[in-house]
């Protein structure tokens, strides 16, 4: 494989396209205390600055496959103020360039996987504040799913090829560490890796961290007519063989995991979820209408054998877990129903808190996070917002 970087005129013109499309740069971004509940408080945003570097992985392996991918990590901002107008879409806290910071080092790395049809910054709201408490985060756009290059074909395929996304990734990001390449070099802690991601992107997460789909789902409802699911079955049997009937694709490097909004209950069903040996944050939205609550997201939680917790917003919905609401009005698409509108702001909150904690206690190995995992946390902070349960042995 192969990794690209910018110099800075290119990230210009990167700028002046206003798209995701371009060729690999080197960005940068920033993000962000104690507590009644014994550490730092993660509802708010943490002790690191934050830089961001979009780079460009060229996947040779696989007929070039092509990720540009996101970085955020800690940051010595030298006293530059920060802020960062994402492509023209989305502002964050961000300082393109920043220096790293590596006196808390080395620092967990954390996957992102973005929604069918999005974008890897996505969910900023997240990803920087996560980087925010010591965290290197990458974010890879997936080809041919994204709002600038959706096709069919591409997203039946990226149920398979979605999982072997996020393997390349950490194979890059670990060579640049051990490399000593910008952003990461030297500051990785390889031992401690988590996955989150959102949608298509929470399925992704799912079967990185160990579940497993029925391909003869997909040939069934091929059989019913189903274009996604033959073209999903085509490309299975070229890549396993004729006979394949279940494709898993776990990483084994990864250690805790946070499906949001997760979907594809229908191909993995209780076997298929059976594999899942790590611990899991599941999060859905009761208004969801795309993974739906009842459908998607409790089946999928109640398959789960492991440590488990869920999260339950009360009135949100699908994209509750993103900031698509203030990226997609300036790409033309619009809101499909009054719920789909709903602001997700009020929501952001809960679920950075409970990301944070989880990878905290998970990856950080810092008990002190417990407390904010527990019911009682979300029920005094969030009574008319969410639910929180925990489950498994």
């Amino acid at each position: 494989m192969r990794v690209r970087t910018f110099e800075k005129g290119d990230a210009r013109m990167m700028r002046r396209w206003g798209g995701w499309g371009a060729p690999l740069l080197v960005w940068l971004v920033l993000g962000g205390g104690g507590s009644a509940y014994g550490a730092s408080d993660p509802r708010m945003a943490g002790p690191y600055d934050v830089g961001v570097t979009t780079i460009e992985i060229i996947d040779e392996a696989r007929e070039g496959r092509r990720l540009v991918t996101e970085i955020w990590y800690p940051a010595d901002l030298e006293g530059k103020p920060p802020g960062e107008y994402y492509a023209h879409l989305l502002w964050g806290n961000a300082l393109r360039d920043a220096k790293p910071d590596p006196s808390g080092g080395p620092y967990p790395l954390i996957v992102f996987s973005h929604g069918s049809n999005a974008i890897r910054l996505q969910s900023v709201f997240l990803t920087e504040h996560l980087a925010s408490f010591g965290y290197i985060v990458v974010a890879p756009d997936h080809p041919g799913n994204t709002f600038y290059d959706s096709d069919d074909i591409l997203t039946a395929r990226g149920a398979i090829d979605r999982p072997l996304d996020i393997r390349t990734v950490i194979d890059t990001i670990l060579a640049m560490d051990e490399a000593g390449t910008f952003p990461v070099g030297g500051i990785v802690d390889e031992t401690k890796i988590g996955m989150t991601g959102h949608s298509y992107g929470a399925y992704t997460t799912l079967m990185v961290c160990g579940a497993k789909v029925n391909v003869d789902v997909a040939r069934a409802r091929c059989a019913e007519g189903k274009d996604d699911d033959c073209e999903m079955v085509r490309y299975a049997e070229a890549l396993f063989g004729e006979d394949v009937q279940w494709v898993s694709l776990p990483d084994p490097r990864v250690d805790a995991c946070v499906p949001m909004a997760p979907g594809g209950y229908r191909y993995f069903g209780e076997e298929g979820l059976s594999p899942i040996a790590l611990p899991q944050a599941v999060m859905g939205a009761m208004k969801d209408t795309i993974t739906e609550y009842d459908v998607e997201i409790l089946p999928i939680y109640d398959a789960i054998s492991v440590q488990k917790s869920l999260l339950s917003l009360k009135y949100r919905n699908h994209y509750a877990f993103s900031d698509i609401l203030y990226i997609r009005p300036a790409t033309g698409w619009r809101c499909r129903t009054f719920a789909d509108c709903h602001n997700p702001d009020p929501s952001h909150e809960v679920i950075v808190a409970i990301a944070t904690a989880f990878f905290g206690l998970h990856l950080g190995q810092d008990p002190a996070w417990a407390p904010f995992l527990t019911p009682a946390f979300v029920a005094e902070n969030y009574p008319f917002q969410a639910t929180f349960e925990v489950g498994g042995p």
